[in-house]
C-alpha cells in the first residue's frame, strides 16, 4: 500500500482557506460575472480596507468546529438556505491522523493571507516564503495558464476550461483583497498531560517581509547565467536541448569514441506539441536574493519571494515535521535537502533561460 502524502496534506490544509472564495466560480465565464468582480476588486482597491480575519477552528475528526466563531452547523444551515449546498461542517476536510501528526510536530495553527502583494502562508505565526505579486503579474498568470487549458490534440495540459474560468475571476479578486484565515488545529495532549502551550497568533509585522539593506547589498557567492536550446530533430522526431552550441545528440557523437554516452534528453512530445500550438519561445527560471522568478516569452509571473528570515522558518517547519531522529515517508527523500540548502537560496544568484524552435 502506497504511504500517504504527508506534505500534500499541509498543503490542502492551507488551501482550506481559500476554498469559500471560489465557491460558485466554475461558471466565471459569463461577462456579468467577470464584471461585477471586477467591479468588486476596484472598490477594494481604492477603499483599501482589509477585511477582518477569519478564525477557522478545526475538530478532531477533521471537520470544521467554528467559522468565525460561529459553530459550522449554524453556517452550514445558513449556506444551505441561502445556496442548497453546505459549507464547510459536514465533510472530512483534513483526516485526523495528518491533525495528529501536526500535533506531534506541535503546529498549533497556520495563517493563511490574500494581499495585495502576495498570498501568505505562516505556520505557528513564522511566515515562509510567500507567492509575491502585482497588477501585471496576476494578470499575466490568467493568461499564461490559458495557453495550457485542456484541448483536443494540443498535447499536455495544467488545468480543465472551467478551472481557468474559475482561476481568472478569483485572481485579480485575491490580488486586491486583504483577507486573513487563521486556522486552528486541534490538541492532542497525551493522557494524563497538561495541553500544549499555546503559540501566540501572529500581528501584522509577521507579514513585514522586506529584506533588509544588508541583504540587498550583499553580492552573491555564485553567478550563474546559462541558456539552453532545443533543437528540432530531423524528420519530425522531436526537440532535444543544445548547450553551448552542441546538442545532446552531437555530444553523444563526440562521446561515443570513448565509451562515454550521454541522454538524449528529448522533450515529451505532449510538451512540445503544447509549446508549438500555442507559439511558446521561451522560459526563463531564475534565483536570486530576493526570491525565485519565472517568465514565459518575456512576461514574468507571480514568483516565489524569500528573505533569509523566512528560508530559515521554512528549514525549521520542515525539521518540526520531519525531526532527523524520524525514519523519513518514502515520499520526502527531499526533505532533509531542503532542510539543509534553503536558508543559502539567497545567497546565489542563478539564471536559466530554455528556448524553443517556432516558425518566426
Amino acid at each position: 500500500m502506497k504511504r500517504p502524502n504527508r506534505w500534500m496534506a499541509l498543503v490542502t490544509l492551507a488551501v482550506l482557506a481559500l476554498v469559500p472564495m471560489a465557491c460558485g466560480t466554475s461558471n466565471a465565464a459569463s461577462e456579468e460575472v467577470r464584471g461585477n468582480i471586477n467591479q468588486m476588486r476596484d472598490l477594494l482597491g481604492r477603499a483599501n480596507v482589509p477585511l477582518p480575519a477569519v478564525t477557522i477552528e478545526l475538530g478532531k475528526d477533521g471537520r470544521v468546529e467554528r467559522l468565525a466563531g460561529f459553530e459550522a452547523r449554524a453556517v452550514d444551515e445558513l449556506a444551505e438556505r441561502l445556496t442548497g449546498q453546505p459549507l464547510v461542517g459536514r465533510i472530512v476536510l483534513i483526516e485526523p491522523k495528518y491533525l495528529r501528526w501536526f500535533d506531534r510536530a506541535d503546529i498549533q495553527h497556520l495563517t493563511v493571507a490574500s494581499r495585495p502583494e502576495g498570498l501568505f502562508l505562516l505556520v505557528n505565526g513564522r511566515a515562509l516564503p510567500y507567492l509575491a505579486w502585482d497588477a501585471g503579474t496576476a494578470d499575466a498568470l490568467v493568461e499564461v495558464l490559458g495557453l495550457f487549458v485542456k484541448e483536443r490534440g494540443a498535447g499536455a495540459y495544467v488545468m480543465s476550461e472551467e478551472a481557468h474560468q474559475a482561476v481568472a475571476a478569483v485572481v485579480p479578486f485575491l490580488h486586491a483583497l486583504g483577507a486573513r484565515f487563521d486556522i486552528l488545529l486541534p490538541d492532542y495532549p497525551d493522557q494524563g498531560q497538561p495541553g500544549r502551550e499555546p503559540v501566540p497568533m501572529p500581528d501584522a509585522l509577521a507579514f513585514s517581509l522586506a529584506l533588509t539593506d544588508e541583504e540587498v547589498a550583499a553580492a552573491p557567492l555564485q553567478t550563474v547565467d546559462l541558456e539552453v536550446e532545443y533543437r528540432a530533430l530531423p524528420d519530425g522526431r522531436g526537440w532535444v536541448p543544445s548547450l553551448f552550441g552542441l546538442s545532446t545528440v552531437q555530444l553523444d557523437a563526440v562521446g561515443s569514441p570513448f565509451s562515454i554516452q550521454v541522454p538524449e534528453m528529448r522533450l515529451r512530445n505532449d510538451l512540445r506539441q503544447r509549446l508549438e500550438s500555442q507559439g511558446i519561445g521561451s522560459i526563463g527560471v531564475e534565483a536570486r536574493v530576493d526570491g525565485l522568478f519565472l517568465s514565459v516569452d518575456g512576461r514574468l509571473l507571480p514568483h516565489v519571494a524569500w528573505s533569509e528570515a523566512t528560508l530559515v522558518a521554512l528549514a525549521q517547519v520542515l525539521d518540526q515535521l520531519y525531526p532527523d531522529s524520524a525514519r523519513l515517508p518514502d515520499d520526502a527523500g527531499w526533505v532533509p535537502v531542503v532542510k539543509t540548502t534553503a536558508p543559502m537560496y539567497n545567497d546565489y544568484s542563478v539564471a536559466v533561460l530554455i528556448r524553443f524552435p517556432t516558425d518566426g
